[in-house]
């Protein structure tokens, strides 16, 4: 008998984050499970707070896009 497959339910928007002017190139999740990082063609740099009551972060200051951005082990952001 093969390998059973489990049916999967269609995946929902939980969440809709607005805060790039421009398209998303990369992202990361914190360890701690609680942010997301991404980054962009606009050049800037978002923390995302997965609570509703805490805010985003936006980092400016790049003069080009950001194409990869990494928290370390301990969670800490490395762009």
């Amino acid at each position: 008998m093969g390998p059973q497959v489990e049916s999967l339910n269609d995946p929902v928007l939980e969440h809709h984050y607005r805060g790039h002017r421009d398209a998303v190139l990369c992202a990361d999740f914190n360890p701690n499970q609680k942010q997301a990082a991404t980054g962009a063609a606009d050049a800037a740099l978002m923390v995302w707070n997965f609570r509703q009551s805490a805010r985003a972060y936006r980092y400016i200051g790049h003069k080009e896009a950001i194409n990869d951005v990494k928290f370390t082990p301990t969670g800490t952001c490395n762009n």
